[in-house]
C-alpha cells in the first residue's frame, strides 16, 4: 500500500476519529495536546531516532 491508501485504510476504522497524514516520525506532548490525542497504536517493539531508544516511549510510559 502506498502512505495515501493506508491512511485511508485506517480512516475507515471504527475507533479512528483522524488521520495525522504527516505526523512527525518522534510523538510529543505538543503534538499530542495539539491534536487532543487520547491514543496511540503502536506495538510493542521500540523504534529508536537519533535522540531515542523508543519513539513511543512516552506513550508507553504513559498508558497511552
Amino acid at each position: 500500500m502506498t502512505h495515501a491508501e493506508r491512511c485511508e485504510s485506517v480512516r475507515h476504522c471504527r475507533w479512528v476519529d483522524q488521520v495525522v497524514e504527516d505526523a512527525p516520525w518522534v510523538i510529543d506532548d505538543a503534538f499530542m495536546e495539539k491534536y487532543q490525542i487520547d491514543y496511540v497504536a503502536h506495538d510493542e517493539d521500540p523504534y529508536k531516532a537519533l535522540d531515542t531508544d523508543d519513539v513511543y516511549g512516552l506513550l508507553k510510559s504513559q498508558g497511552m
